[in-house]
């Protein structure tokens, strides 16, 4: 993680139950967007990611990249997010009982 801070009260995470947690890191992530064979696309940074120490799940906002001018689609197969020449594809299905 690069340009580390430490998060101020806006960078709260709230999980599922409303639960709020602080006391975070604030920074930006580098890494490989690769498709679901596995091929390497291309590199990304994530801006902003808040890390949650000791959590375990990673969570991914759409309602912020939809604020930050990504658009959002989706079809029966997956849903995606969409920025100029970028998109980020949703479609590894985790079956659940319900």
């Amino acid at each position: 993680m690069t340009n580390k801070k430490m998060a101020s009260e806006q960078d709260n995470i709230t999980y599922a139950l409303g639960n709020n947690v602080s006391r975070n890191t604030v920074g930006d992530l580098k890494g490989i967007i690769y498709n679901k064979q596995g091929k390497e696309l291309y590199d990304a940074t994530i801006k902003e990611l808040v890390y949650v120490s000791g959590s375990s799940f990673n969570l991914f906002s759409l309602s912020k990249r939809l604020e930050n001018g990504w658009k959002l689609g989706g079809d029966a197969k997956a849903i995606w997010l969409e920025k100029g020449e970028y998109k980020i594809l949703f479609d590894i299905k985790i079956k659940t009982p319900k």
